[in-house]
């Protein structure tokens, strides 16, 4: 299952790195999961009142028979740049995809992009 909150990138990374979240990762019993591990998604942002169908419905439909529900983060960038803004960046746009990547990659204490080119 995956879900879509609607925290800011570098809040939801900032998040992930907090100690107890770092220790939230791993199997959780199926039976452990909303009592346990939903409750703390929602408390830290990460999930909402509104998705607790979606949760219910993944449980009953693809983990039936599961005993373990294996939980780790996800994260996915989008971003959609107008043929003007491409024109405007021109041959900067490489450059400025780079700079937003390692702007989530210095919250999460990783090295940047330009660091793995050497």
């Amino acid at each position: 299952m995956y879900i879509r909150p609607s925290i800011a990138p570098l809040d939801y990374v900032a998040r992930w790195e907090d100690e107890d979240a770092l220790s939230r990762p791993g199997r959780y019993a199926r039976e452990n999961v909303e009592p346990d591990l939903w409750q703390w998604l929602k408390q830290k942002g990460f999930a909402y009142e509104g998705d607790d169908g979606e949760l219910r419905r993944s449980l009953d439909e693809f983990l039936p028979q599961r005993r373990g529900v294996d939980m780790r983060p996800g994260f996915r960038l989008r971003r959609v740049w107008t043929f003007a803004e491409e024109a405007k960046l021109g041959s900067a746009l490489a450059e400025t995809i780079r700079s937003e990547f390692d702007a989530v990659f210095a919250v999460a204490h990783e090295p940047p992009l330009s660091s793995a080119e050497s």
